[in-house]
């Protein structure tokens, strides 16, 4: 959305555009004002550090009935099982999570693994 890119680039620097199209993968420098088009589940754990609050919203469909209730055998569920590995290896986790979601999430597996993650932070 060319909108969006454009309020990126005025809060994030001009060459956020440049970056995005490119696709330019994780590179050895590690910044809060990186923006990155690659799926969670490709970034390595240092992509994760450092950052204050982490406002998360996995895919509801994984956990209602009009989405046959997968849970963590659905690949949109992938990201956020990804952050939950990630969490207790992280030298700086986040202060903060706030977690959006929906019912269904409340009893599910993608749920106590994440419980489980933040569980093992030091």
């Amino acid at each position: 959305d060319e909108t969006c890119c454009q309020v990126y680039a005025d809060v994030f620097g001009a060459d956020f555009r440049t970056r995005i199209r490119d696709q330019e993968r994780w590179a050895q420098e590690v910044g809060g004002d990186e923006m990155w088009r690659v799926s969670i589940e490709r970034l390595p754990d240092a992509a994760f550090e450092g950052a204050d609050v982490w406002l998360l919203s996995p895919p509801c469909q994984p956990f209602t009935r009009t989405g046959h209730k997968q849970d963590v055998d659905d690949v949109r569920c992938q990201a956020l099982l990804r952050l939950a590995d990630a969490l207790p290896r992280l030298q700086q986790p986040p202060c903060a999570l706030f977690l959006e979601n929906v019912p269904g999430f409340a009893d599910s597996k993608a749920r106590r693994a994440f419980l489980d993650g933040l569980g093992r932070c030091a």
